[in-house]
């Protein structure tokens, strides 16, 4: 994502504990920014997993 692009779209994402837990442990692991940054990197990623599996 480009840095000049206006984050203007909130999404409220429900998670249990242990969900959060992960995400933060790979916040601190990561010496992230914020949590909203890693669960951004994290959407991602996955997506470009999941584009690339559909595409072999």
């Amino acid at each position: 994502m480009n840095m000049a692009e206006k984050r203007d779209r909130p999404v409220t994402v429900m998670f249990t504990k242990e969900e959060l837990d992960k995400i933060d442990d790979f916040r601190f692991a990561e010496r992230a920014f914020s949590r909203a940054a890693v669960v951004r990197e994290l959407i991602e990623v996955g997506l470009a997993a999941q584009q690339k599996q559909a595409q072999a």
